[in-house]
């Protein structure tokens, strides 16, 4: 494959004397970093295909070369702006019309533009630069004017951060770079470093976290604790706070002294770490720059805030959502809130949509307000839900015809402040199945989802446990956790509790096969012993373990089988054993299969991580790890090939 993408290099282009080998080996790596040619899913589940004929493999944008842009959505390209490049911004900006993805990266320097205006925003999404093989740099334009005009873009690398995108911008001494600063350019998967222009960041210094002390602003390093307090003034220069932030009790009607904040850094917590509770006055938020505040979220964080006995009318509106709550992965303990009437104002462009019915509902919505509902006679405007990637207000799908529903494999955000189930699926006889790659879910009430009257066969994809099939696999267990209810996800071999208590056990099917997610928590009061009696019929599970900050000393509640080993079937879920403290060394539970899609579509996720005490080497070879089983085990007394990292914690 690289030999034939080399072979397009080399015979679609002759190289003038100012060739640069080091561009094609930039642009080489580019494309073996997406397995050119082929197909390829990207972060945030967009779809990319490596077309020989969108790729730009000019050295240099001249009125020459760009004539030879590809028009295409998707473009694989190192654009390199400098002083031989005899076009304007506007100019540029006719070639790159049809361009909504630049797959590489840029490289302006030394340029003669005014400004960098010269992107179209798409219809559908937000201009988006995939250059986690390359980056964007801004360098030595001595001519861009302080305004900095380049639409709001999204700049990424890889959400696991092996291959972040660097992004300078450096020596323009006319340009206002302060915005470069915060989202969407500043993200966990960036590198920034904003040096030498007129105006840089404020407290970001190349690739670093903000600075714990500063001559002109302020970094609280023991988090943020105000009790009965209503002085708040000492706190209108803070910019970061590291910690907790704790506010009850007061009389404050917002939280706009905190009007210089620029990032917060949340301890690595299961607690909450931003609590406001008990401020009757309290009717907004209140940041003035909610949008672009920043924090240390990372690929598997799960910050949990709880809004509690606020003003009877606080609400938040769409926009401080989706900028913050969705743009950093926030939960909920508590959120006693609901949608303020205005929408607020987007960091980025975001096509809305207020719901009246699928046949008045315009095409290519991104986020849609009200209960969005889908009923008889709907079925062919389905279609239009392909772009929606926001829901305030719950979900309804109800008699209709419809034999899969796989027009909302965009929707990874739902807000609902209401007390209905937030999805409430029924009376759809013909519906085989129902595809959301959801990745947080905010509601006020509860968190039930209505499955009734559904063809028998809906779950067949998910192994037979009340759920979505997941498009693209991104399913996030906190952030997505619901209770199902109604009568298609309440056969006797289905157990749908919460947590497994005292009480919920008592529910527990006397079947060999069950389905279900069991959770062992904080909240469980049983023993392991104790947990065994009832689990002595049960030969497989179809679903998954979170055992989470249990009390459990040994995991040894799975009864062997006479016949074959006990078997965890979860490919859409998995077994998930972190922060246990009591857990001993030996790890004692039985052999277990643990099995994804042997196809690998769909890998079983089985991670054990942070049991201080636990010897969990036995945990890196079969049967826990297969093929279709991706395994983590970190932060353990004993993890994969590893010494014992604390012998005397035994």
């Amino acid at each position: 494959m690289r030999a034939h993408t080399l072979l397009f290099l080399v015979s679609s282009f002759i190289c003038p004397s100012f060739c640069s080998n080091q561009f094609y080996a930039d642009l080489q790596t580019v494309l073996d970093s997406y397995l050119y040619g082929e197909s390829h899913f990207e972060s945030n589940s967009l779809f990319l295909y490596l077309d020989p004929e969108c790729v730009f493999n000019q050295t240099v944008l001249t009125s020459e070369t760009i004539k030879l842009f590809p028009k295409c959505e998707q473009v694989f390209a190192i654009v390199v702006i400098n002083e031989k490049t005899d076009l304007t911004s506007s100019q540029i900006k006719k070639y790159f019309k049809k361009m909504g993805q630049l797959i590489g990266g840029f490289r302006i320097e030394n340029s003669n533009l005014t400004d960098l205006a010269f992107l179209a925003i798409p219809k559908e999404y937000t201009f988006t630069v995939w250059c986690k093989a390359y980056g964007v740099f801004i360098r030595n334009n001595s001519n861009l004017q302080s305004g900095f005009k380049l639409p709001g873009i999204f700049i990424s690398g890889s959400e696991d951060g092996s291959m972040n995108c660097r992004f300078e911008v450096e020596n323009n001494p006319k340009l206002n770079a302060e915005m470069m600063c915060d989202s969407p350019y500043y993200n966990t998967d960036t590198d920034v470093k904003v040096t030498g222009n007129l105006k840089n960041c404020e407290y970001y210094s190349e690739y670093d976290t903000p600075p714990h002390t500063s001559t002109d602003h302020t970094t609280l390093t023991q988090g943020l604790q105000l009790t009965g307090v209503n002085d708040t003034s000492y706190l209108s220069t803070v910019t970061q706070i590291t910690g907790i932030i704790d506010i009850q009790n007061t009389r404050l009607q917002n939280l706009s002294f905190l009007k210089s904040v620029r990032f917060f850094k949340f301890p690595d917590t299961t607690d909450v770490v931003f609590n406001l509770k008990n401020n009757p006055e309290m009717g907004r938020l209140g940041f003035p720059n909610i949008s672009n505040i920043g924090t240390n979220r990372g690929p598997d964080t799960n910050f949990l805030f709880n809004f509690e006995n606020l003003h009877l009318e606080f609400c938040l509106t769409p926009a401080e959502i989706v900028d913050f709550f969705f743009q950093h992965d926030i939960s909920f303990l508590n959120i006693h809130a609901k949608l303020c009437d205005e929408t607020g104002q987007f960091l980025l462009d975001t096509p809305l949509c207020r719901f009246e019915s699928m046949s008045k509902l315009p095409n290519n919505c991104m986020l849609i307000l009200g209960d969005l509902i889908i009923e008889e006679g709907d079925e062919m405007d389905v279609v239009k839900l392909d772009s929606v990637w926001y829901l305030f207000g719950c979900l309804i799908i109800r008699n209709t015809k419809l034999e899969t529903m796989n027009y909302l494999a965009n929707l990874f955000h739902v807000a609902y402040f209401g007390p209905n189930p937030v999805i409430q699926i029924f009376s759809n006889p013909n519906l085989k199945e129902v595809q959301i790659p959801l990745k947080n879910v905010i509601t006020r009430y509860n968190r039930d989802v209505l499955f009734q009257d559904n063809l028998p066969g809906i779950f067949n994809k998910t192994g037979g446990v009340c759920g979505f099939t997941d498009v693209f696999n991104n399913y996030l267990l906190n952030r997505t956790h619901f209770n199902y209810i109604g009568g298609d996800c309440e056969p006797e071999c289905v157990f749908n509790q919460t947590v497994l208590t005292s009480e919920t056990i008592k529910l527990f099917p006397k079947c060999e096969d069950v389905y279900g997610i069991i959770v062992i928590n904080e909240k469980t009061d049983l023993t392991s012993s104790q947990i065994k009696k009832y689990f002595k019929k049960m030969e497989m599970l179809l679903g998954g373990f979170r055992i989470e900050n249990s009390n459990l000393t040994d995991l040894a509640f799975l009864t062997e089988p006479k016949v074959y080993s006990f078997t965890v079937r979860c490919k859409a879920y998995g077994v998930f054993i972190r922060n246990n403290s009591n857990l001993k060394s030996e790890f004692k539970l039985p052999a277990i299969y643990i099995l994804g899609n042997e196809n690998g579509t769909m890998n079983c996720r089985f991670e054990v991580e942070n049991n201080t005490k636990l010897n969990a080497d036995m945990m890196c070879d079969p049967p826990y790890h297969n093929t279709d089983v991706d395994v983590k085990v970190t932060g353990n007394l004993k993890n994969c090939g590893e010494s014992f990292v604390e012998q005397n914690s035994l």
